[in-house]
Parts: C-alpha cells; sequence; structure tokens
C-alpha cells in the first residue's frame, strides 16, 4: 500500500537537525525524505522527482540554501522554503528573491508546511482552464 501523504524533500546536511525537520514534516501531514545536498536533489528532478514542497536549510555545507533555491527553481514547480537560523529581514529578502515562498526561522513550526501543503494539493486538483 502506498503512502498517499504528499512528499515532502528536506535538503540538510545535518545529521543533527534532519530528524527534527522530518518530524515538522512528518507533523503537517507530509512524508518527509532527507535529500542530502543540492546535487541530489537536483538528480532526482532531471530524473522525473517532483516532491509536493521542498524544505532547504539556509547554511548547506557545500553552497548556501538561497543558491540551492536559484538551482532547484529552474526544474521545480512546487514550493520551496528556506529554514534559516536568523531573523534578518535580508535573509529573508534574499530567500523570496532566490524563488522560496517562504523564509522560515528556527525552530520549524508544522503550520507553516501545512498551509503550504494544502494550498499545493488545493492547486493540484483545480481543472485547467
Amino acid at each position: 500500500m502506498s503512502d498517499a501523504r504528499p512528499l515532502v524533500w528536506v535538503i540538510c546536511d545535518s545529521p543533527l537537525l534532519s530528524p527534527l525537520l522530518l518530524a515538522a514534516c512528518e507533523e503537517a501531514g507530509g512524508a518527509g525524505s532527507v535529500v542530502g545536498d543540492a546535487e541530489l536533489a537536483l538528480s532526482r528532478l532531471k530524473q522525473g522527482g517532483q516532491p509536493a514542497l521542498i524544505v532547504v536549510e539556509l547554511m548547506l555545507g557545500r553552497e548556501t540554501g538561497f543558491r540551492t533555491v536559484r538551482r532547484l527553481r529552474e526544474g521545480c514547480t512546487c514550493p520551496v522554503v528556506i529554514l534559516n537560523g536568523t531573523e534578518r529581514a535580508s535573509d529573508a529578502a534574499l530567500g523570496l528573491s532566490a524563488g522560496a515562498q517562504r523564509v522560515l526561522s528556527y525552530p520549524l513550526r508544522a503550520e507553516p508546511l501545512r498551509e503550504l501543503l494544502q494550498t499545493q494539493a488545493a492547486n493540484s486538483t483545480e481543472p485547467e482552464r
């Protein structure tokens, strides 16, 4: 039997944060899957993978979350959220200009993710005009 919950990719290379982020995705009603870095996410997108939502940790080891979002936008139409350890307005502005739908701060709460998943589900069931 397949899991009917929407798939949420968590791009995070921290073994300490990943389980916490997955728990927030599960609480939001999604089926979380850790994708360790941008290269793996981009590879999955090229192979036809398309999650309902992507959560990107801002401070990735190889590149910033801002650059990751820009690269993801080339092959992904789903909402992307940047998760940031600060609440600096400049980070939020950079995240939005990179293509993120939202820039959230720690601790990650389920409610904003739930809202995005519900919006994505509603948009995917609307008939094309």
